[in-house]
């Protein structure tokens, strides 16, 4: 091999390993990043359950509701089953089945929210208008204030090509869901608690953990393997370039020699 192509050959690794600092370096600041976004939800929640529970009917000011995530909340109003919608793949107990999404119409007002009331099972649908009967007059809703999902777990779509009478739904996309329904609802919904012997549908509470998580391991680890690479090549560079030199100059030399 000349010396030119030794030469070529060395900047391309040198290159590589670059890229390799950079990819490292980068991970270890997303998971700091990670970490910040906990500790923040960790405030937030922390806020908003050990804030006083919103009563929706006396209030009238709705413009930071979104800002509410799991406070407790209270509603009073008239379920409409005709335009309640369904979330596909729910497991209660390894069971699959769905989440039932009644709007709410609330007392006195022109505003509906959706309340996720619970789970049923598949075959559980086939008697919706059943189950429905026992909230057919004025109810009493308590549960958690949860944000609109528009996105799934790899920040696709998946109800992108829901046509807007679709009565199952992947995700509650709130805005999308809005276009079927001729009165406003509010831009969050409602998730019902768990009652026991309430019956179906079966309510739940948010599955939250407050803890701050493995990120800062994680981005130790990506740091030490750039100071590792970061340090270790240029000596593993001094000693393969010197040697490489060498070798090239002994084989140019023995090619002159014959």
């Amino acid at each position: 091999m000349s010396k030119k192509k030794y030469q070529i050959k060395i900047f391309i690794m040198s290159f590589l390993v670059i890229i390799g600092l950079g990819v490292l370096i980068r991970l270890g600041v997303w998971q700091l990043e990670r970490l910040d976004w906990r500790k923040s939800f960790n405030l937030h929640y922390i806020q908003q359950i050990n804030a006083p529970t919103l009563n929706l009917n006396k209030t009238q000011d709705f413009q930071n509701i979104t800002s509410m995530e799991y406070r407790n909340v209270l509603a009073t109003g008239r379920f409409d089953f005709s335009y309640e919608v369904y979330l596909q793949n729910q497991v209660f107990e390894n069971i699959p089945g769905y989440h039932v999404m009644t709007p709410l119409i609330i007392d006195e007002t022109n505003i509906a929210v959706l309340v996720d009331r619970g789970w049923i099972a598949i075959e559980d649908l086939e008697r919706i208008d059943e189950i429905n009967r026992g909230f057919e007059d004025n109810y009493l809703v308590g549960g958690v204030i949860r944000s609109a999902q528009k996105r799934g777990v790899f920040g696709t779509n998946p109800d992108s090509e829901k046509s807007t009478d679709s009565k199952f739904w992947m995700n509650a996309n709130l805005e999308e869901i809005q276009k079927q329904i001729p009165y406003k609802i509010l831009p969050v919904y409602i998730q019902a608690g768990f009652s026991e012997g309430a019956g179906l549908p079966i309510g739940s509470s948010p599955d939250v953990e407050i803890t701050e998580g493995p990120h800062m391991g994680y981005a130790m680890q990506w740091f030490f393997f750039a100071v590792l690479l970061g340090v270790g090549y240029p000596f593993y560079l001094r000693k393969v370039f010197s040697e490489g030199i060498r070798n090239v100059e002994e084989s140019e030399e023995y090619e002159r020699d014959y």
